[in-house]
């Protein structure tokens, strides 16, 4: 899991890297051949473009059956998603036959995974249908890259570090500081669960970053 971590440390570093370049336009190249031309003068083909066009349209598919409300769940193509009708709540047993039981998951994120808190987040969802130990260490506003020094303890690069060093001390500070007080206020709950967390016993983390970067 360190090498994971460590890994995802490095890609982060290389995107705040890229994101600091500012250097001049390059000269447009020129174009290059089309699929159409490189396969006439691959496999001389003599029809037209339309014509090879054509070649690649697949048959129609079979349009399946508009799903249907029964017993208050949708049903598609008469099987039952276990899905229930808007407005009806849904619950969900968890068994050994879940299939990830006993697994554990941590979603790492922005406000994608953040900003919702438990029962009504993503990580909670999954951890129903999954039946895994989800954590949910979504930081609102943050990046997958470098940010400003408020919330860069909280970018992923930060935490790969913090997570593979075993050392959360830039996190901690963040979220007591004066400054901290700027930060979402389920920021320092997060920060006891990333420290809690013995990663080595991760069995699967999800990254997901929109476009604060």
């Amino acid at each position: 899991m360190k090498k994971i971590l460590s890994l995802i440390l490095i890609l982060a570093l290389s995107l705040a890297a890229l994101s600091s370049c500012a250097g001049k336009p390059g000269v447009d190249g020129k174009n290059g051949i089309s699929a159409y031309e490189r396969y006439v003068i691959s496999e001389g083909y003599k029809g037209t473009e339309a014509e090879w066009l054509e070649t690649l349209r697949g048959k129609d598919g079979r349009l399946g059956d508009a799903p249907k409300i029964k017993n208050g769940r949708w049903y598609v193509n008469g099987k039952d998603t276990g899905v229930a009708v808007a407005g009806e709540e849904k619950t969900v047993e968890i068994t050994k036959e879940a299939p990830l039981a006993g697994k554990t998951i941590v979603n790492f994120g922005d406000s994608i995974f953040g900003n919702a808190p438990a029962p009504t987040d993503v990580s909670t969802y999954l951890a129903e249908i999954t039946g895994a130990t989800v954590y949910n260490l979504g930081f609102g506003g943050c990046r997958m890259s470098a940010h400003n020094s408020t919330w860069d303890p909280f970018s992923m690069y930060q935490l790969a570090y913090a997570i593979t060093a075993g050392d959360f001390t830039r996190q901690t500070k963040a979220v007591t500081s004066e400054a901290g007080k700027e930060l979402p206020s389920y920021f320092a709950a997060r920060v006891e669960t990333l420290k809690s967390i013995n990663f080595n016993d991760v069995d699967i983390i999800t990254i997901a970053y929109g476009t604060n970067d």
